[in-house]
């Protein structure tokens, strides 16, 4: 009886000093973080957004427009994901899990399982602090003077359909196909007619081969509800010189 004490004894001490020597779980690290590689003109969200995590929720904005409020818990190692709200939320009940390690002030996340789409990414690195503010780029000086008219709205005929689309034009919108400036026209009148309030992040521009192509994410709000967003997207428009003269031959808003 006396070795069995013994040996509890010695494993009791043993135990104790494991249990006691245990290095605690880590922390997860809070703040705002942006992906490595951020760019914030990309038409990717993901690369272009801001992500905070704070007292078990987070937020993903993108030039300091949120789009997205959720919430989550750690446990050990193991990050858990749920959108709450924002234009950009995925449902509630899609549960994102994730693996997380700290170095220094970079979260490296990587997916175990998300069946929201959007939100998933394979492995992502975060690194502190958020995405800068894009800058405004200039449009090419061959487009400036069609540019600058196209958003202050002095156009120079009654047709600014015309004015602006090639006759063969193609815009291609919520699934949509309209082909041609008949088609266009009814489309045109039907998104002033809703009086949506279009906020768009800045622009980038790509000229090659006699065409410039304009691309930018936009926020779209209600006209009931113009401070509160509603919706997010992307838009590219690609320009041609028709006669001397700059117009869009295609736009895809999505």
């Amino acid at each position: 009886m006396k070795e069995h004490r013994l040996v509890g004894a010695s494993l009791g001490l043993v135990l104790g000093l494991v249990i006691g020597c245990a290095e605690p779980p880590p922390e997860f690290p809070e703040g705002a973080f942006h992906s490595e590689g951020a760019d914030p003109t990309s038409m990717n969200a993901s690369d272009a957004a801001t992500v905070e995590f704070a007292d078990g929720k987070y937020f993903v904005s993108i030039d300091g427009v949120q789009l997205v409020e959720g919430s989550y818990t750690v446990s050990n190692d193991t990050l858990y994901t749920q959108d709450d709200a924002g234009p950009m939320a995925c449902p509630n009940e899609q549960v994102g899990v994730y693996t997380w390690t700290a170095e220094g002030d970079t979260l490296h996340a990587a997916r175990v399982e998300d069946p929201c789409e959007e939100r998933a990414g394979t492995e992502m690195t975060l690194l502190p602090g958020p995405t800068p503010i894009a800058d405004v780029v200039e449009p090419p000086e061959t487009l400036r003077e069609t540019w600058d008219r196209l958003w202050s709205g002095e156009f120079e005929t009654d047709d600014p359909i015309a004015e602006f689309m090639t006759q063969d034009a193609v815009v291609e919108y919520g699934g949509n196909t309209y082909t041609g400036l008949e088609q266009i026209r009814p489309w045109a009148a039907e998104m002033n007619e809703r009086g949506d309030v279009v906020q768009h992040f800045p622009f980038a521009f790509e000229e090659s081969d006699g065409q410039i192509t304009a691309r930018a994410r936009y926020t779209r709000a209600t006209a009931d509800a113009p401070d509160q967003v509603a919706g997010v997207g992307r838009e590219v428009f690609t320009w041609v010189d028709e006669n001397g003269k700059w117009k869009i031959q295609r736009a895809v808003i999505n």
